[in-house]
């Protein structure tokens, strides 16, 4: 299966070829040098180790903090959770808002309705003599 895939390969290759220099008694850091080295001159990632060759070292170089990458992977969430939020937010504004200025449109409605019954009264309560 992973003679299927030249990328899976060249991968498994590369990892075999460091843990073999590193059981040799190299060191990590001149086990991966010489991995890059060796994979480029057998053909193996020729055009990915050529152009992130250095990336490579320096990422199997660090070390892996895995409180430092729970902190990152938290802010992260939260991030997403905010976003969120933030949509859900504003789709509620908006409702509120087109609620409000249909609110407002039928207190406007019933304010002219009440005006106009006013008007009445005082003009029949003229005509009764009333009011003058």
């Amino acid at each position: 299966m992973i003679k299927r895939s030249e990328t899976l390969y060249g991968y498994v290759t590369f990892v075999s070829t460091v843990k073999e220099y590193v059981s040799s008694r190299k060191d990590l850091a001149d086990a991966i040098r010489e991995s890059i080295k060796d994979c480029i001159a057998r053909g193996i990632l020729v055009e990915y180790l050529k152009k992130y060759g250095s990336e490579v070292q320096n990422m199997l170089f660090q070390e892996w903090n895995w409180e430092e990458a729970r902190v990152i992977w938290e802010r992260e969430a939260e991030k997403r959770e905010q976003k969120k939020w933030q949509a859900v937010l504003a789709d509620k504004d908006t409702i509120i808002a087109d609620k409000d200025a249909k609110i407002n449109a039928i207190i406007a409605d019933k304010d002219a309705k009440l005006a106009d019954k006013d008007a009445m009264i005082a003009q029949l309560l003229a005509q009764q003599g009333i009011i003058q």
